[in-house]
């Protein structure tokens, strides 16, 4: 199967790959990220536009990709089923109470007939796609073997954000000054001026293994993939309140999620100082991220949905959570 898209997140398209040689990914004017993860050999970047029914299928990784995708099928005259893939929460999610701006009530009729998959149950409430039989939910994967190791033998708080301070209201750059203000801090990622990518993998496999615990600050992604790395690592989660952290995590038990920057820098302080519970704390973090973030479960629901997509089929809603 022949699949047409634009590659947008290193780790993710690596984990699409791994469905297998029979499905090849074509990615148009992307870039890969060869220090976090190897391209497989079913993964191609482009630098020219193939016409579309040249495809078997266009994957759209957000909801204006996909509109995107529209237009150039229309252009072309092509008829390539598509599938939309969102990761992220609409924008200003968290001002709207549950009332979401009348533009984005109206997404559901423009994505009739193409299957639409979420990464949390949360993402698909506040799109508006809850009923809509057509969407499924898939968590992301997180390879417990090899997210493992952890023994925070440092007391530093670790975070791995891009674009935290640029992307301030969604990714929470001047929240994590707040609450780490004063208290030892290690950032990683792609921030000008604070701090850089990891320089591999195994770079930032010891920092989630030896610092004491990891803040999340962002709003904008429901349950990114540091966060939840850092979890199955067994490091224990320190983070914002979210529909879906707020679903994952039992305050205490397997993390501490938490609406106010007071309650946060509480929790940071209290594993800072207390390495037996941060150890406790995420051993059962790392068990919830084992049970509900597994590779062949990611993989069997995106092949079954990419197969029914392809065949004009409705895809069973598996993968909730």
């Amino acid at each position: 199967m022949r699949i047409a898209g634009v590659g947008f997140h290193t780790t993710y398209q690596y984990e699409l790959a791994q469905l297998g040689e029979e499905y090849q990914f074509d990615y148009i004017l992307s870039v890969w990220n060869h220090h976090m993860r190897p391209q497989p050999p079913n993964v191609r970047l482009l630098d020219e536009k193939l016409p579309l029914a040249t495809y078997d299928l266009i994957l759209a990784h957000s909801l204006a990709d996909a509109l995107h995708w529209q237009a150039r099928l229309a252009n072309e005259g092509a008829r390539v089923p598509m599938v939309v893939s969102v990761h992220t929460y609409p924008p200003h999610w968290d001002e709207c109470a549950n009332s979401l701006p009348l533009s984005l009530r109206r997404l559901p009729s423009a994505f009739q007939g193409c299957p639409k998959v979420f990464v949390s149950e949360g993402s698909r409430e506040l799109w508006g796609f809850a009923d809509d039989p057509e969407s499924v939910v898939i968590p992301h994967a997180v390879d417990g073997d090899v997210w493992q190791g952890y023994h925070g033998s440092e007391e530093i708080i670790l975070t791995v954000c891009n674009q935290m301070w640029a992307e301030d209201r969604y990714r929470g750059g001047s929240l994590f000054d707040l609450v780490t203000e004063g208290l030892p801090r290690v950032v990683v990622g792609d921030n000008p001026g604070h701090s850089v990518r990891s320089a591999s993998q195994e770079a930032l496999q010891d920092a989630y293994q030896s610092a004491r615990l990891f803040l999340w600050t962002g709003v904008r992604g429901p349950t990114s993939f540091s966060p939840l790395e850092a979890m199955a690592t067994g490091m224990p989660l320190v983070t914002v309140w979210t529909p879906d952290w707020s679903r994952l995590i039992v305050d205490g038990v397997n993390g501490f999620v938490c609406h106010d920057p007071v309650g946060l820098r509480r929790r940071c302080e209290r594993l800072l100082a207390d390495p037996q519970l941060a150890r406790d704390v995420g051993a059962r973090g790392r068990q919830t991220v084992l049970e509900g973030f597994h590779p062949n479960r990611f993989r069997r629901d995106w092949r079954h949905l990419l197969e029914c997509a392809a065949a004009g089929l409705r895809p069973a809603r598996t993968g909730e959570s």
